[in-house]
């Protein structure tokens, strides 16, 4: 391309910028990617596809193994209807796990949802749920003894105040 005096690109960075002739040159050609730099090889979409199923088993290991519908319906001595309602209205955390929706084991005790669940899954909002299980995974300190998830903490009943600092804290990863 070249300006109003008929100066091409090359020239005027270098006459404008001070720049040598290669640095110029880099700095008009630096966004023009190649092929290969934009479009993902078959072999680097099969490493992040491995590395993405590796997150997911290690998250569902740490949230202490996926549940399906009838294993949640049965936990809860409700039907399915009923857990896909409480899924829908966001007051239990499911993420699609091996091509299906998974429900964390954490997220039950004594075959009950934790008690204030709903409200941290609240603060949590519209974040994809796969990164709601990991900050829900997350050991964090200061709310014990010694580093606690906030499943693991939701699991005590903590109080109101630990309640509130827990979503602040929650509330502040994701925004």
């Amino acid at each position: 391309m070249k300006d109003m005096q008929g100066n091409s690109d090359n020239c005027v960075c270098q006459h404008r910028m001070g720049l040598s002739r290669n640095a110029a040159f880099s700095l008009m050609h630096r966004d023009r990617a190649t092929q290969e730099e934009v479009m993902p090889t078959a072999q680097t979409q099969g490493e992040a596809d491995s590395k993405s199923d590796q997150f997911r088993k290690e998250m569902a290991e740490r949230a202490g193994g996926m549940l399906s519908y009838a294993e949640v319906a049965a936990r809860l001595g409700s039907g399915v209807e009923v857990v896909d309602e409480q899924y829908r209205q966001r007051r239990l955390l499911g993420v699609t796990y091996q091509g299906r929706v998974g429900f964390p084991a954490a997220q039950f005790v004594d075959n009950e949802i934790l008690s204030g669940l709903d409200t941290i899954l609240s603060v949590l909002g519209d974040t994809d749920p796969w990164e709601q299980l990991m900050l829900l995974t997350t050991p964090l300190e200061g709310y014990g003894f010694h580093p606690e998830s906030a499943f693991q903490i939701l699991a005590r009943s903590p109080d109101g105040k630990m309640m509130r600092q827990l979503a602040a804290l929650l509330s502040s990863w994701v925004t």
